[in-house]
């Protein structure tokens, strides 16, 4: 028997006896990851593992697409570490790196950022929680994250939210180092602006580790569709979609942050920061 066509299963009978059993293949796609620096790297994964879990895939895929056809795809602007913790989640639905270990924040952000391209949320919502235990466990986000984030996320967005709320038991220094929308939202978040109202500057005095209620940060999770040609793999695994309480958006807390420019100008002022040399008039 060619192993290359089929798969030998050795089952035991009550009499000890085993069973050959012969077992088809399961689809293998190739994804090809492209990141913005460093060398491009192909996974090959499970099709029905990777089109069960994202409908990105799946609507690639299975559908009239090139993808379709060649049932290869290039995947650009995520790091080959995200990639390989996602494909990583398809198999175990758990969140590690490479050594087994807790992913930097950089590969958090990373993943919570692929997640949301794929349609993912329950991906998105694990990688908030493991972002908090690294935030927790190293004393802070590092300012490396915030430009990516800012990128590739929109006003409102829940990561945008999350890194805010959190920042403000930070300490900020050099003002140009940091997105202006972040600045922006920073000045204009709720606990900013109540110590703005008493007269208070907001003055960091040290780290102090804060644990958040991540349920306002997280994303809300529908339930899975069985897909007919799932593997039997994760059928066969007690697998109940986590149950989160997903409050409901408070849209004060959410502000429309299209000031003036008279305003954002003033506002920016507090922090100190000021345009970029080569945008400034003559």
């Amino acid at each position: 028997m060619d192993s290359a066509d089929s798969t030998l299963i050795e089952v035991s009978r009550f009499d000890d006896q085993p069973i050959d059993l012969e077992v088809d293949p399961q689809p293998i796609v190739e994804v090809q990851v492209i990141p913005p620096s460093g060398d491009t790297k192909t996974f090959r994964v499970h099709k029905n593992f990777i089109c069960y879990y994202s409908p990105f895939f799946d609507a690639a895929f299975n559908g009239d697409f090139v993808e379709g056809v060649t049932q290869s795809m290039d995947l650009e602007d995520t790091s080959t570490e995200a990639f390989g913790i996602f494909v990583n989640w398809l198999y175990t639905q758990g969140i590690e790196n490479s050594k087994k270990g807790l992913p930097s924040c950089e590969a958090l952000i990373d993943l919570w950022l692929l997640a949301d391209l794929v349609l993912v949320p329950r991906l998105q919502n694990d990688a908030m929680e493991k972002l908090e235990e690294a935030r927790l466990l190293r004393k802070g986000l590092p300012t490396s994250v915030l430009t990516r984030a800012y990128n590739h996320t929109a006003k409102g967005s829940l990561l945008r939210r999350y890194i805010v709320r959190t920042w403000k038991n930070s300490k900020i220094s050099g003002s140009d180092n940091y997105p202006r929308q972040f600045l922006v939202d920073l000045v204009n978040d709720s606990s900013y602006r109540a110590c703005s109202e008493t007269g208070k500057a907001l003055k960091w005095k040290g780290w102090k580790a804060r644990e958040l209620d991540l349920n306002q940060f997280f994303i809300s999770e529908e339930e899975p569709v069985v897909g007919e040609q799932r593997l039997a793999g994760p059928e066969d695994v007690e697998r109940m979609p986590k149950k989160r309480k997903i409050d409901e958006v408070d849209h004060d807390a959410v502000e429309d942050l299209s000031f003036r420019a008279s305003r954002e100008d003033s506002t920016m002022a507090q922090v100190g920061w000021a345009p970029p040399r080569s945008s400034r008039a003559a």
